[in-house]
């Protein structure tokens, strides 16, 4: 019985760390902290752009997204899970967030640009 009861947990723990090792898999090329530099769309199609008095950054991890304000204040957006599809000239990538919210984000080598209802806002990593 107690080795039955070992070999669960042995098989538990590798499905655990199979499942973490997928999402830091799947997020490896958008991880990081990137810079916002626009945010545009809505009912109007106007953008609003970065300058040095109006900023922010995100970082991505395996689990979450950190986003900071220009005045310091933080949000952390914890999603569940995440899928990858590539395309010609972008990969796309779907978080599902443990509110039941989604986003989908399109990225380039150096720019992502995430979906938020009716607007896109865009960051870069290269600052």
């Amino acid at each position: 019985m107690k080795l039955g009861i070992k070999y669960f947990l042995i098989a538990i723990s590798l499905l655990a760390g199979l499942s973490c090792a997928d999402n830091e898999s799947i997020t490896h090329g958008i991880t990081g902290t990137w810079k916002w530099t626009d945010t545009c769309g809505g009912i109007t199609g106007a953008c609003g752009y970065a300058d040095e008095s109006n900023t922010r950054t995100l970082e991505i991890t395996q689990d979450k997204m950190i986003e900071t304000w220009d005045d310091n204040s933080v949000t952390t957006t914890i999603y569940s899970s995440s899928s990858k599809t590539n395309y010609e000239g972008y990969t796309e990538y779907i978080f599902q967030f443990e509110n039941g919210s989604a986003s989908r984000i399109k990225a380039t080598k150096n720019a992502l640009d995430i979906e938020n209802g009716d607007t896109w806002t865009g960051y870069k990593n290269n600052f």
